[in-house]
């Protein structure tokens, strides 16, 4: 269990289709670990684990999980794992990879429905593979009560607003109303303003609300 070794400073407890789930990052952001329980326990049970923020390895907890060169040309790859048999054990089979587009940001969210916010700045571009608000959705459970979480259809979004060069260093998704706030980075550290958005994955009827 990665939380043996690995520090773990915040959390986030959520229900997907009735079932309880924990969600667990460090103070910056650097991974997702994901635990299950079953209704008539308190015990967590491993589920999956996505290496988002900075080092790409970090929060390691296996021996299993992808090690790059450090001449790997590719820096935008990082590993995730999802427990597809339901085991709860990080197995080789079970890993895979994904290219985080915004491998600086430290903004982190994971909304009511289990879904995974990561912040970005800009304007998103497939050319570049860069920018933009990024989420990968936790998706039905299977048989085992595990989320499916589809690296292959991740969304992404650009940043509408240009203040702070158009950053979203902090982020907070509410499902109710598609709504999204977004802080804009004075540095990486510091919000210097929060932006408030309606429908924001229907660009069609996207709205600013405020700032």
């Amino acid at each position: 269990d990665v939380r043996l070794t690995t520090p773990m400073e915040s959390v986030w407890e959520r229900r997907i289709e009735g079932k309880r789930f924990q969600y667990h990052t460090n103070m910056v952001g650097g991974f997702v670990y994901v635990v299950r329980f079953e209704d008539t326990s308190e015990i967590g049970i491993p589920t999956a684990m996505f290496c988002t923020y900075g080092d790409r390895t970090m929060g390691v907890g296996a021996d299993s999980a992808p090690v790059w060169d450090r001449n790997e040309t590719n820096k935008r790859l990082r590993w995730y794992w999802v427990d597809r048999n339901g085991d709860g054990l990080m197995q080789k089979t079970e890993y895979g990879t994904y290219e985080n587009w915004n491998v600086y940001s430290q903004g982190l969210d994971v909304d009511e429905n289990g879904d995974i916010w990561m912040g970005g700045g800009g304007d998103t571009t497939g050319y570049f593979r860069a920018g933009g608000v990024a989420r990968i959705q936790a998706g039905a459970l299977d048989a085992n009560g595990v989320p499916s979480f589809d690296v292959g259809k991740i969304g992404r979004w650009s940043v509408p607003h240009k203040e702070g060069q158009g950053s979203a260093i902090r982020l907070k998704h509410v499902v109710g109303g598609d709504r999204m706030f977004l802080a804009e980075g004075a540095n990486t550290w510091y919000s210097a303003g929060i932006h408030v958005y309606r429908n924001f994955t229907d660009l069609s009827k996207q709205e600013k609300v405020c700032r």
